[in-house]
């Protein structure tokens, strides 16, 4: 694990902060996509931004949980349905 600092202002902007060196490191960041997925999401991508600023050689992304999938699911035919046919 790395060190890392991640700070929410008043106006809901996000600070990353990563407090050790990246450069020529392979980063490996894990993030959930449970909760506030926005602000998750958000805060991701700031971060895989500092990575790359701090010349990190490769960024990843490992996202457990991912939001937004969809899941797809054929619909059920209810006795309505059925009779509107």
């Amino acid at each position: 694990p790395g060190r890392v600092i991640t700070k929410k202002f008043s106006y809901r902007e996000t600070s990353v902060e990563i407090n050790e060196s990246v450069r020529g490191e392979d980063v490996f960041i894990v993030q959930s996509g449970c909760g506030e997925i926005n602000d998750n999401l958000m805060e991701l991508l700031i971060m895989i931004n500092a990575c790359k600023i701090a010349s990190a050689s490769r960024v990843t992304a490992v996202i457990p949980c991912f939001p937004y999938a969809r899941q797809d699911r054929k619909d059920k035919v209810t006795e309505e349905k059925l009779f509107a046919l």
